[in-house]
C-alpha cells in the first residue's frame, strides 16, 4: 500500500498541473471563442430576441434655419396670346415672337425651419426667335428681333421631406414680368410689355450638407397689363389676354448656414 500511494502521488500532481493549465488558457481566450452563442448574439441581436442596435442617421440638413442661396437654368416654352383670345383671326400668339427662351435665375431667402423657406427670385431669359407673322416686326428672316423676358418674384417653398438626403419640394410665388421686343431693323419700333405673374414650381433635391441640387418643373401664368402705345406695327394690343411659360430645368442651392 505504501508503494501504491507513492506511485499515485506523481499522477495526482500531473492532473492538478493539467487542470491549472486548462483554467489559465480558458481565461486568456476571447469571450467569443469560449462562448460561440455570445458572439452570435452580439453580431446578430435579432436572432437572440434582442433589439437591434441602430446607427443614428446622418442629418442632411445640419442647420435648420438661416440664409439660403440658389441658382437655376432651364428651357422654357411659351403658351397663350398677346392680343386676345386665341380663336380670333387676328390674335398674335406669344410663340409668334418666342419659339422658346433660356431662363437663368437666382434666388435668395431665409430658411425659417426645416420645412419652410421664404425668399425672392430673379429670372433673365433671352428668347429664341419665333415663327413669321405678318403683323409682327419679327416676321421673316432668321430671328430679326432681340427678345428678352425677365421676372422678379417672391417665393414660398415647402420641403416635404427635409430630413432625407433626397426629397421633393413645392413652391409658389407672385411677381412682375417684363417682355422686351427690339427689332434689329432700326426703322421698326420696339415694344415693352409688363404685368403680374403667378408662379408654381415642383422639384426634387439631392442634398449633401449645405449643398443641394436637382430637377425643377415650373409654370408661370401672367397677363401684360402695360402694353405699347397704339402705333404700327403694335396695334390691337388693347385686349387683355393670358399667357404662360412652362420651364424644365435644374436648380442648385447652398444653405442654410
Amino acid at each position: 500500500m505504501g508503494l501504491r500511494g507513492a506511485a499515485s502521488e506523481p499522477r495526482r500532481r500531473k492532473g492538478a498541473i493539467a487542470a491549472a493549465l486548462v483554467a489559465v488558457l480558458s481565461s486568456a481566450a476571447p469571450a467569443g471563442a469560449a462562448d460561440p452563442d455570445t458572439f452570435r448574439c452580439e453580431a446578430y441581436p435579432s436572432e437572440c430576441g434582442l433589439p437591434a442596435i441602430r446607427t443614428p442617421p446622418v442629418d442632411p440638413l445640419r442647420v435648420t434655419r438661416g440664409v439660403q442661396l440658389g441658382v437655376r437654368v432651364g428651357f422654357a416654352l411659351p403658351a397663350g396670346s398677346l392680343t386676345g383670345p386665341i380663336p380670333t383671326e387676328h390674335a398674335m400668339l406669344l410663340s409668334d415672337l418666342f419659339t422658346a427662351s433660356v431662363p437663368l435665375g437666382a434666388d435668395v431667402g431665409y430658411r425659417l425651419s426645416r420645412a419652410l423657406y421664404l425668399g425672392g427670385s430673379f429670372s433673365w431669359a433671352p428668347g429664341i426667335g419665333g415663327h413669321p407673322f405678318l403683323a409682327s416686326p419679327c416676321a421673316g428672316g432668321s430671328s430679326p428681333c432681340r427678345l428678352l423676358d425677365t421676372q422678379l418674384a417672391t417665393d414660398a417653398r415647402l420641403y416635404l421631406a427635409p430630413d432625407e438626403t433626397i426629397g421633393p419640394w413645392i413652391a409658389g410665388g407672385v411677381g412682375w414680368e417684363w417682355m422686351a421686343v427690339s427689332p434689329i431693323d432700326p426703322a421698326a419700333s420696339s415694344a415693352l410689355f409688363s404685368g403680374p405673374v403667378l408662379d408654381a414650381q415642383v422639384g426634387i433635391d439631392w442634398r449633401k450638407g449645405a449643398f443641394a441640387m436637382g430637377p425643377i418643373l415650373a409654370a408661370s401664368l401672367g397677363e401684360y397689363v402695360v402694353r405699347p402705345a397704339s402705333a404700327e406695327p403694335w396695334t390691337g394690343f388693347d385686349v387683355l389676354s393670358m399667357h404662360a411659360w412652362i420651364t424644365l430645368g435644374v436648380r442648385g442651392s447652398y444653405g442654410p448656414w
